[in-house]
This record gives C-alpha cells, sequence and structure tokens, in this order.
C-alpha cells in the first residue's frame, strides 16, 4: 500500500491592505497549485476568490502606511477600524 500525501503552499502577503474584489474582506496571501504541484486553481486567501486589490497607495515593508505623512491624508481606513 502507497500513501501519498501532500502539504498545499500558502504564501503570505506582508501588505495587511488588501481586500478581495468580490467580498471585500482582508486579504493574507494566495495558493498557487504549480508550487504544491496539485490540482486545485490558484486563489487568495482566506476567502478563495481570486481578485484583490490594494487600498493603501504608500504602503511599504519598511515603515507601513505613510499616507500621511506622503499625501497628507488618509482616504482609506486602517485595518483595525474594519474589523
Amino acid at each position: 500500500m502507497v500513501t501519498h500525501t501532500r502539504t498545499h503552499v500558502y504564501t503570505r502577503f506582508a501588505n495587511p491592505y488588501l481586500l478581495c474584489t468580490m467580498c471585500r474582506e482582508f486579504v493574507t496571501g494566495f495558493h498557487d497549485p504549480k508550487r504544491c504541484d496539485c490540482d486545485g486553481d490558484y486563489y487568495i486567501t482566506p476567502c478563495k476568490h481570486r481578485v484583490y486589490m490594494d487600498i493603501c497607495p504608500s504602503w511599504g515593508p519598511v515603515d507601513g502606511c505613510r499616507c500621511e505623512e506622503s499625501l497628507g491624508h488618509r482616504d482609506h481606513p486602517k485595518r483595525e477600524e474594519l474589523r
């Protein structure tokens, strides 16, 4: 008897201001079937839709959201405000 186990590969996003365009839920990462060699589809987590958008135009991995400093205002809520 042969048993095969597979670990799915999920890549986490560093940007906390990514939203799913369909359900408006925050996106934490994605599943890429090519990376884990499975028969599944590409999708974002946790909602399993496919398309997302960035709601913070100035976010960077070092300084985070810099909208108020660079633009003088922040048009989007903080992630904590949307929960």
